[in-house]
């Protein structure tokens, strides 16, 4: 019986390999690193713009028939901006025009899922607002004296002296669709 032995020995052997195979060299640490040192190396993450770090306008389009919202980082680090805002329409004396904003993506997607925009310092973040309904030719113009924005992280501005329209449908729609804010101006879809 010499075959128990030799099954014995190549048994011991392949666990002494697989005993060794855990023991691997590990770098040293570099003693001469503080914790503070390594820890500057890893990049913070992006927080949500501070709303006291943004400044809102509004820019037309010429045939006024959508504008942008640019949000402009206002800061000395970059923040991120996510979501649709909401955009409510406001007379001269503060009242609101309408309902509110209705958040919409090109694609039917859920606006509330679109990605953050990292926004750097002194750049801006655009959001597209259109006008609700494929034709506004039955629809009163009506000037409205500024816009209340609301981000989604809740932050809250108010923009004035505008020269833009909403639109009075007799209807219950919002007068206006917002899309997500994007890094660049979008052009509303065809």
């Amino acid at each position: 019986m010499t075959h128990r032995p030799l099954l014995l020995a190549v048994g011991t052997t392949i666990a002494a390999l697989a005993a060794l195979s855990g023991c691997t060299s590990s770098p040293t640490p570099d003693a001469s690193a503080t914790p503070t040192e390594q820890a500057e190396s890893t990049p913070e993450p992006a927080q949500p713009c501070d709303a006291d770090a943004l400044s809102v306008s509004v820019l037309p389009d010429e045939e006024l028939f959508f504008f942008h919202l640019a949000f402009t980082n206002e800061a000395s680090s970059y923040c991120t901006l996510s979501g649709a805002p909401s955009v409510q329409a406001l007379a001269a004396d503060g009242s609101d025009i309408g309902l509110p904003s209705a958040a919409v993506t090109d694609d039917g997607s859920d606006p509330g899922a679109a990605s953050a925009v990292e926004v750097n310092p002194g750049s801006q973040g655009f959001s597209l607002v259109t006008y609700q309904g494929n034709d506004l030719g039955g629809c009163a113009p009506l000037p409205i004296a500024g816009l209340r924005v609301t981000l989604e992280s809740g932050a809250e501005y108010t923009v004035g002296d505008l020269a833009i329209s909403a639109f009075d449908c007799g209807d219950d729609e919002p007068a206006f669709a917002v899309r997500p804010v994007a890094a660049d101006q979008q052009q509303p879809a065809a």
